[in-house]
């Protein structure tokens, strides 16, 4: 699963979390300030037998404590899924990320973020930029200026890429080692 995309989903149910621990805190502070404002400890006694003997709202307080648990679960489900990926990724062996043509050497570094790109680098001196795909394919990209690579961010590097680079350009498919 890409990195990305995983992140997205967890950042959504981290958000759903939260809406539920929200709409619970909202439903249950009134009701607590109220009991400790107004009730002696024989009457908040008399409330919680009343709470126990409503099967309704004691079933709907084990599900909802259930929904939680679960969510929290997945959540934790997708970290861990989502860490994996991110390990694996900055794992990679540098000299995969090292190509030298012609003499000019250019060194990538790994993406995180974005679904298109997943590593590039930048050689100033040669004003070279190399850019890997997704399906692992290189382009080697020539004449490209210093302030067009700054340019390029990690988190939308594909966008960038092709607003700023592609088509404007010379560049040549690279050959994996």
């Amino acid at each position: 699963m890409d990195t990305f995309f995983l992140r997205q989903q967890m950042l959504a149910k981290l958000e759903e979390f939260k809406l539920y621990q929200e709409l619970y805190e909202e439903n249950t502070k009134p009701q607590l300030v109220f009991i400790r404002e107004n009730l002696d400890g024989e009457h908040r006694k008399d409330l919680e037998q009343f709470i126990v003997e409503r099967p309704d709202l004691k079933q709907w307080s084990e599900d909802m404590i259930q929904e939680i648990n679960v969510r929290t679960r997945m959540l934790h489900g997708f970290y861990q899924h989502a860490m994996e990926d991110f390990k694996e990724k900055n794992t990679m062996s540098s000299e995969s990320l090292v190509h030298t043509k012609a003499g000019v050497t250019v060194k990538r570094h790994g993406l995180s973020h974005g679904s298109v790109v997943t590593s590039m680098g930048y050689n100033s001196a040669a004003r070279v930029l190399d850019v890997e795909y997704k399906g692992g394919k290189i382009y080697r990209y020539y004449n490209v200026p210093q302030a067009v690579a700054n340019a390029i961010s990690d988190e939308n590097a594909g966008t960038s890429i092709n607003k700023m680079v592609k088509g404007k350009y010379r560049f040549e498919e690279m050959l994996q080692k």
